[in-house]
């Protein structure tokens, strides 16, 4: 497991001789124990949201060792950070996929309320665990990569778009690292991060969360810009700026069981290939089109200026 690990391990047997009767060191190093000996014991903390929180922070530092090392050679662990927004926190373990120079988060499961009231069909779904990106894949990212694109705007930090899902898909799989597109369902999960308001920072509108049709100055910007405007997973412009690209295949029927599986990114029932789901709204669409619950599509082969992605990748 490494040097960090066998100092976490150290410090509970420390605090165990210290008091012996300490039911929670006991638990730690159990699991602690169990990570060691590469148990799938270690997942277990991050199957719920709510339960992450609850567990020490000894606890956490090795179940997110435990990920990085099953992250190597691909990635390097970066940082673990506590992230708050809209009366929610989580301590996420942050990682740099070295290829591209992406920053990917790892975001704790939980069950959350899907969809728009009014708008969409509102349904309980459980996400598993899984890592997304801080932000839209950046264009010094994607260049780093290559692959095709008709970008509108020019810069580093800005996100990469005029790209459809079959560029981004030649992207991810020229990237390695099992990245993928995260499904509708991880994506709206980890956009709310905990909240179930119309966006992940409340009811109300905030200029300085995104990009919209009236604050954009119809161009996209650098995602430095809200560097600090991040919801509770640590994500920022999950809201506005560019619509992204999920895995789903658009269907018909909202409420059809594909479009509801458990599984976060298991297959969807195919209504039409042609065309793929897009989350977050955009720069050129008025605020309320960027609410966490908002659904539009776009043809799979389809380029717009106001297009990008994010990247994912799971747990196991």
């Amino acid at each position: 497991m490494g040097p960090m690990a066998d100092r976490q391990i150290e410090n509970l047997r420390r605090q165990l001789e210290a008091d012996p009767e300490d039911a929670q060191a006991q638990l730690d190093l159990a699991h602690a124990r169990a990570r060691l000996e590469g148990s799938s014991i270690f997942l277990e903390p991050l199957n719920d949201r709510l339960e992450w929180n609850k567990c020490s922070e000894p606890i956490q530092d090795l179940t997110i060792n435990a990920v990085a090392e099953r992250l190597k050679p691909d990635y390097e662990w970066l940082e673990t950070q506590v992230y708050s927004c809209a009366n929610s926190s989580h301590r996420i373990g942050s990682f740099t996929h070295l290829k591209s120079g992406l920053i990917l988060n790892l975001l704790p499961g939980g069950s959350f309320v899907m969809g728009e009231r009014g708008w969409f069909p509102q349904k309980t779904c459980k996400s598993s665990p899984f890592l997304l990106g801080r932000f839209p894949v950046r264009q010094s990212c994607w260049d780093k990569v290559g692959a095709f694109d008709e970008r509108g705007f020019f810069g580093p930090d800005r996100p990469i778009e005029g790209v459809s899902w079959k560029d981004c898909q030649a992207w991810l799989d020229k990237a390695g690292g099992e990245l993928i597109f995260p499904s509708e369902m991880a994506w709206e999960y980890a956009c709310r991060a905990g909240a179930d308001t119309g966006y992940f920072w409340g009811a109300n509108e905030d200029n300085s969360y995104f990009w919209h049709s009236q604050n954009s100055e119809q161009k996209t910007h650098a995602v430095t810009k809200h560097e600090t405007k991040w919801n509770s997973f640590g994500l920022r412009d999950m809201s506005g700026h560019v619509n992204e690209w999920c895995h789903d295949n658009w269907t018909v029927n909202y409420s059809s069981d594909g479009r509801f599986r458990r599984d976060s990114f298991g297959p969807r029932a195919i209504r039409d290939e042609d065309y793929k789901i897009i989350r977050g709204g955009s720069w050129v669409k008025p605020a309320i089109a960027c609410r966490s619950g908002m659904i539009q599509r776009c043809l799979i082969t389809g380029r717009s200026h106001v297009i990008g992605f994010r990247a994912a990748r799971l747990v196991k």
